[in-house]
């Protein structure tokens, strides 16, 4: 079993490091919060959640942030930040469906008593 957040916060910062001019890599809320997206609907691919993931990004960059008047973000670099975040998740989604970590097989009812 695997710890599905740490992994996709470790791979995002690996990413991040490989990719130039992406700005400031997204906080753990937002990485946490995009895990459970996905896994809410991990029978899609993640691209289908990519104008979710957009507005979210956007979120902490504007409405999140502490020092919102320094923060300098060009469109280009919300394209590309929002393409790494996709790519991570869909490598993490299809690992949790493979792994069966995520699966839609229905659980048969446990009876205590």
């Amino acid at each position: 079993m695997y710890d599905l957040q740490s992994l996709a916060i470790e791979w995002l910062e690996e990413n991040w490091e490989l990719e130039s001019n992406l700005g400031e890599r997204p906080d753990n809320w937002l990485v946490h919060d995009l895990v459970e997206l996905v896994r809410d609907s991990h029978v899609e691919p993640v691209s289908t959640h990519a104008p979710v993931i957009r507005r979210l990004v956007l979120e902490h960059h504007f409405l999140d942030c502490d020092n919102c008047v320094e923060v300098v973000v060009t469109p280009a670099q919300i394209d590309k930040q929002v393409d790494v975040l996709v790519g991570v998740l869909e490598r993490l989604r299809k690992l949790a469906v493979e792994s069966g970590t995520w699966s839609d097989v229905p659980v048969t009812p446990q009876m205590f008593g």
